[in-house]
Formats: C-alpha cells, sequence, structure tokens
C-alpha cells in the first residue's frame, strides 16, 4: 500500500477586508505504506452565513463519537501545550463539517469546501478549515489524521488558531476514513457535548443550561434591593467618616496650639478615641455592604440554575447583611457627632485668642494689615505681568529657532538667534525673582495678621514693611522681566530680517 500526504498549506485560501485572495502550492511526500491526505484553508473576514442545508445524522455521529472525540482531545491536547485555550465543541458546526466529509468520501475527491463560511454560524470573526483522508489505518486513523496536521505547519496553524469553536466531521468509506475540522472564533461561543455511543436521545447535546431566572423575579428584587440598601449605608457611614476625621484633625490643631489648656487636650483625646470608633463601625458597614453584594450575586446565578434553597438562602444572607450595615452606619454617625462634640469642647477651652490693646492701637493695627494688603496684592500683580511677559519672550525665542534652523538661515540669523536665548534666560531669572519676592510679601501679609491677632502693634509694623519692600521689589523684577521680553522680540525681527 502506499501512504500520499498533502500537508503543507495546500490551497490555502485567506481573505482581507477588502476582498483579496491567494493560494499556496500543493506539497506532497511519502511517509509510509497506506494513503492520507490533507488540505488547509483560513478565513479572516466576516461573512454573511446561512443555516446548513442538511443536518448530521444521530446514527453517523453516534457510531463514530470515538473519531470525533479522539481529534476533539488531541486538537485541545496540542493547544494546551501552547498555552491556548481549549476550543469548545459545537454542534451546529459539525453538521457542516460531517455534510462536507460525506460529500469527499461519496466523490472519491479530497477539497475544501468553498462554502464552509456561509454554512457555519454567523457573526464568527475568524474561520478556518482542516480537510483529510486516511485509509488503512483502522482505529488508529483519526490520531494519525491529528498526528500529520500537527506535522504540517499549514494545519497546525489551524489547530492552535486564534477560535474558539470547533466543528467535526467523521465519516467512513471501506477502509478510508474522511475528517473534516471546521473552526469559528465567536464572542460568546457556546459549549456542546460530544456524541456519545447510547444513552442519550441525540448524539449531539448542548451543554447550555435552561435559565430559570423569570421563576424568581420576586427574590432576585428583593436581594437586589437589600445590596442597594447596604451599598447606600456604606457611603453614609463613609462621608460620616470623613466629617470626623476632619474635626478631629481640628481637636489636634487646637491641642497643639499655644492657646491650649488640660482641657483642651482633654476633649482632643476623647474625640481621637471617638474617631477611631467611628473607622471600626465604617470598617464593619462596608463589609456587610460586601456580602449583601456578593449574597445578590450568588442569588442571580442560583436563580438561574433553579437553586430555590439556594436562592433562599442567599437571600437571607442579603436581608441580614443589609441589617447590619444599617446598625453599623447609625454607630458611625453617632461616633461622628460625638468627634465634633468633643472638638467643640476643646475650642471652648482654649485660652483667650486676643490681647486686649487701646481702641487707638487697634486701629492702627488694622490700617497696617490693610495696607500690607495691599503691598501683597500689588506684588502678585506683578508676577503675574511678569509671567505674561516671560510666556511671550518664550514664544519669540521658539520663532527665532525656526529661523536660525531653517534653510534660509545665515550666520546673522544664527547671531541673533543666541542673543534672544541670552535675554530670555535673564527674563526668566527676572520672574523668578519676582516670583520670590511676591510669595515674601504674601508672608509678611499673613503674619501682619497673626501678630494684630496676638495684639502686637510692633510686628505688625514690621511686617508691613516686609511686605512693601518685598512689593517694590517685585514691581523691580516685574519691570527687567519686561525689557527682556522687548530685547527677545527684536532679536527675534533681526533674526528674520538676516534670512536669505
Amino acid at each position: 500500500m502506499i501512504l500520499r500526504a498533502i500537508g503543507r498549506r495546500a490551497a490555502e485560501v485567506v481573505e482581507d477586508g477588502i476582498g483579496s485572495r491567494h493560494k499556496t502550492s500543493a506539497v506532497r511526500r511519502r511517509v509510509s505504506g497506506l494513503t492520507i491526505a490533507a488540505l488547509v484553508a483560513t478565513l479572516m473576514v466576516a461573512v454573511p452565513a446561512t443555516s446548513p442545508a442538511h443536518a448530521a445524522t444521530q446514527s453517523q455521529a453516534q457510531k463514530h463519537h470515538k473519531d470525533i472525540k479522539t481529534i476533539f482531545d488531541g486538537t485541545n491536547a496540542i493547544r494546551k501545550a501552547v498555552s491556548a485555550p481549549a476550543l469548545k465543541y459545537d454542534v451546529r458546526i459539525t453538521v457542516v463539517s460531517y455534510d462536507w466529509s460525506a460529500s469527499m468520501a461519496q466523490k472519491n475527491q479530497m477539497a475544501h469546501n468553498p462554502n464552509y463560511s456561509k454554512q457555519i454560524p454567523s457573526k464568527w470573526t475568524r474561520a478556518g478549515e482542516n480537510v483529510a483522508y486516511a485509509c488503512g489505518y483502522g482505529s488508529k486513523s483519526a490520531q494519525v489524521i491529528v498526528d500529520n496536521w500537527k506535522a504540517s505547519p499549514g494545519h497546525y496553524s489551524n489547530l492552535i488558531g486564534d477560535f474558539t469553536s470547533i466543528g467535526i466531521g467523521v465519516y467512513w468509506d471501506g477502509n478510508c476514513m474522511w475528517a473534516t475540522q471546521n473552526f469559528g472564533k465567536y464572542a460568546n461561543a457556546p459549549a456542546y457535548t460530544l456524541p456519545a455511543k447510547s444513552g442519550a436521545t441525540s448524539s449531539l447535546v448542548t451543554t447550555k443550561s435552561v435559565d430559570h431566572s423569570a421563576k424568581y423575579k420576586k427574590e432576585i428584587a428583593a436581594a437586589k434591593k437589600a445590596a442597594e440598601a447596604a451599598e447606600k449605608s456604606r457611603k453614609a457611614a463613609h462621608k460620616a467618616l470623613a466629617t470626623a476625621k476632619k474635626s478631629r484633625d481640628t481637636a489636634k490643631k487646637y491641642a497643639t496650639s499655644t492657646r491650649t489648656t488640660a482641657k483642651t487636650r482633654a476633649e482632643h483625646k476623647k474625640a481621637a478615641a471617638e474617631y477611631n470608633r467611628a473607622h471600626a463601625d465604617y470598617k464593619a458597614t462596608r463589609t456587610q455592604a460586601n456580602r449583601a453584594k456578593n449574597a445578590y450575586a450568588k442569588v442571580r446565578t442560583h436563580a438561574k440554575a433553579g437553586k430555590t434553597n439556594s436562592v433562599k438562602s442567599e437571600l437571607k444572607k442579603a436581608q441580614t447583611a443589609q441589617k447590619a450595615a444599617k446598625t453599623s452606619e447609625k454607630r458611625t454617625i453617632t461616633h461622628r457627632k460625638n468627634v465634633q462634640k468633643f472638638t467643640a469642647n476643646a475650642s471652648k477651652f482654649r485660652k483667650a485668642s486676643r490681647v486686649t490693646v487701646s481702641a487707638a492701637n487697634a486701629t492702627a493695627m488694622r490700617k497696617d494689615v490693610v495696607a500690607a494688603q495691599k503691598a501683597r496684592n500689588a506684588a502678585e500683580k506683578s508676577r503675574k505681568a511678569a509671567h505674561k511677559a516671560l510666556t511671550t519672550a518664550k514664544k519669540s525665542r521658539d520663532t527665532a529657532k525656526k529661523y536660525a534652523t531653517s534653510n534660509k538661515a545665515t550666520a546673522r540669523t544664527k547671531s541673533q538667534y543666541k542673543k534672544a536665548v541670552a535675554e530670555y534666560k535673564r527674563a526668566n531669572a527676572d520672574y523668578k525673582a519676582t516670583k520670590t519676592a511676591a510669595s515674601r510679601a504674601k508672608k509678611a501679609y499673613n503674619a501682619a495678621v497673626r501678630s494684630e491677632n496676638a495684639g502686637n502693634v510692633k510686628r505688625v509694623k514690621t511686617e508691613l514693611k516686609k511686605a512693601g519692600a518685598a512689593a517694590k521689589s517685585a514691581k523691580t523684577s516685574q519691570k527687567r522681566t519686561t525689557v527682556h521680553r522687548e530685547n527677545v522680540r527684536k532679536f527675534t525681527a533681526n533674526a528674520k530680517k538676516a534670512l536669505r
């Protein structure tokens, strides 16, 4: 007997999104004393699909269930070796595969099914086909075919390809087994059971479970309501905790200020302790909210599977968790109120903030603080003006750089660009000086306000002088920044004029 194999991408067809196609030539090789041949094809563009014109018979699928299982398991074993996900057996694709195997056997001619991409279920994004026949191998035929597909680069690429589903058609004609594999990639690929020898009403039985959710609408709605209520409690507890944290931090400031007293510090400790309790209760609320959420998810899962007892059990868990979340939320809010109360007490027990001063001194200090505020505002205005000038200078410098790097640049163009760069650096230095002066003016103003609160007349005047000096310095630096900006503009204009 003679073995003939057509293994390496014989008559491969690839289609792209604009309809182009190409074929590779067939390669023949001798292996041993029996006959085997194979073809491979791959499609990578979706086309509208129609239903198969006829179906595989139950008796044929049951009769050759071992061969189908051998090819299916062998294919997934090859995929597993390269960490590719296992394919799902699809009875609908198998109908197409079986019909084509039968057609090849009856014609005694191996070829690709030109219409398989239209016959397999629609909405695929990638499809492929392997066909083969083996004569004289008996019960080993299926494994021999898989091994030969694996040895052929073209077939192997389909075996490990980016697919989700597979159909397998086996047809025996005398001592020859004809086999077809059809592959498809689907967004939501269903899984079906492999055909069995006996014991099933159909050789191709779907394993997709029936959705019983409609029977448990009330239970699902109740679980959802409990989960949503628990999440609402979690959010309320989180808000209460955030407010408690702010109050605790305020109490800490009171306890560490120069006006603190023993009672202030005691109230701060109470506030801190209450905050810790609020935090613990918030965590409990969050835990219960998660439990309710998980229970709701399980209710939906069990309802889909029709597990009544499990649905009731998980619903009870969801409702119990919701009640526990509400209780923890209320405790968190109570602790938040206590934190606020202790913080208010800490404020009350502080020492008096202001020193008694005469009306004349109070008026003088207020006048000086207002003047310091004006100085601060003036310094900030200078900073903004300097920043604007610096931004304009930067744009002009970048324009000069374009001139200097263009093919029309001359030596003078490049010279003027260098001057523009130097002026920009000076503008940047003066802007930084302006910014620093504005910052000093702001600090002096804030210090003047604190000194006024403390009744320190001399310190207010000192800070006023600092603010005034900083404002003048900021103005001077701002003017210099503006001058440098004008120079940058001038050198940029000169660079443009010097172009060829």
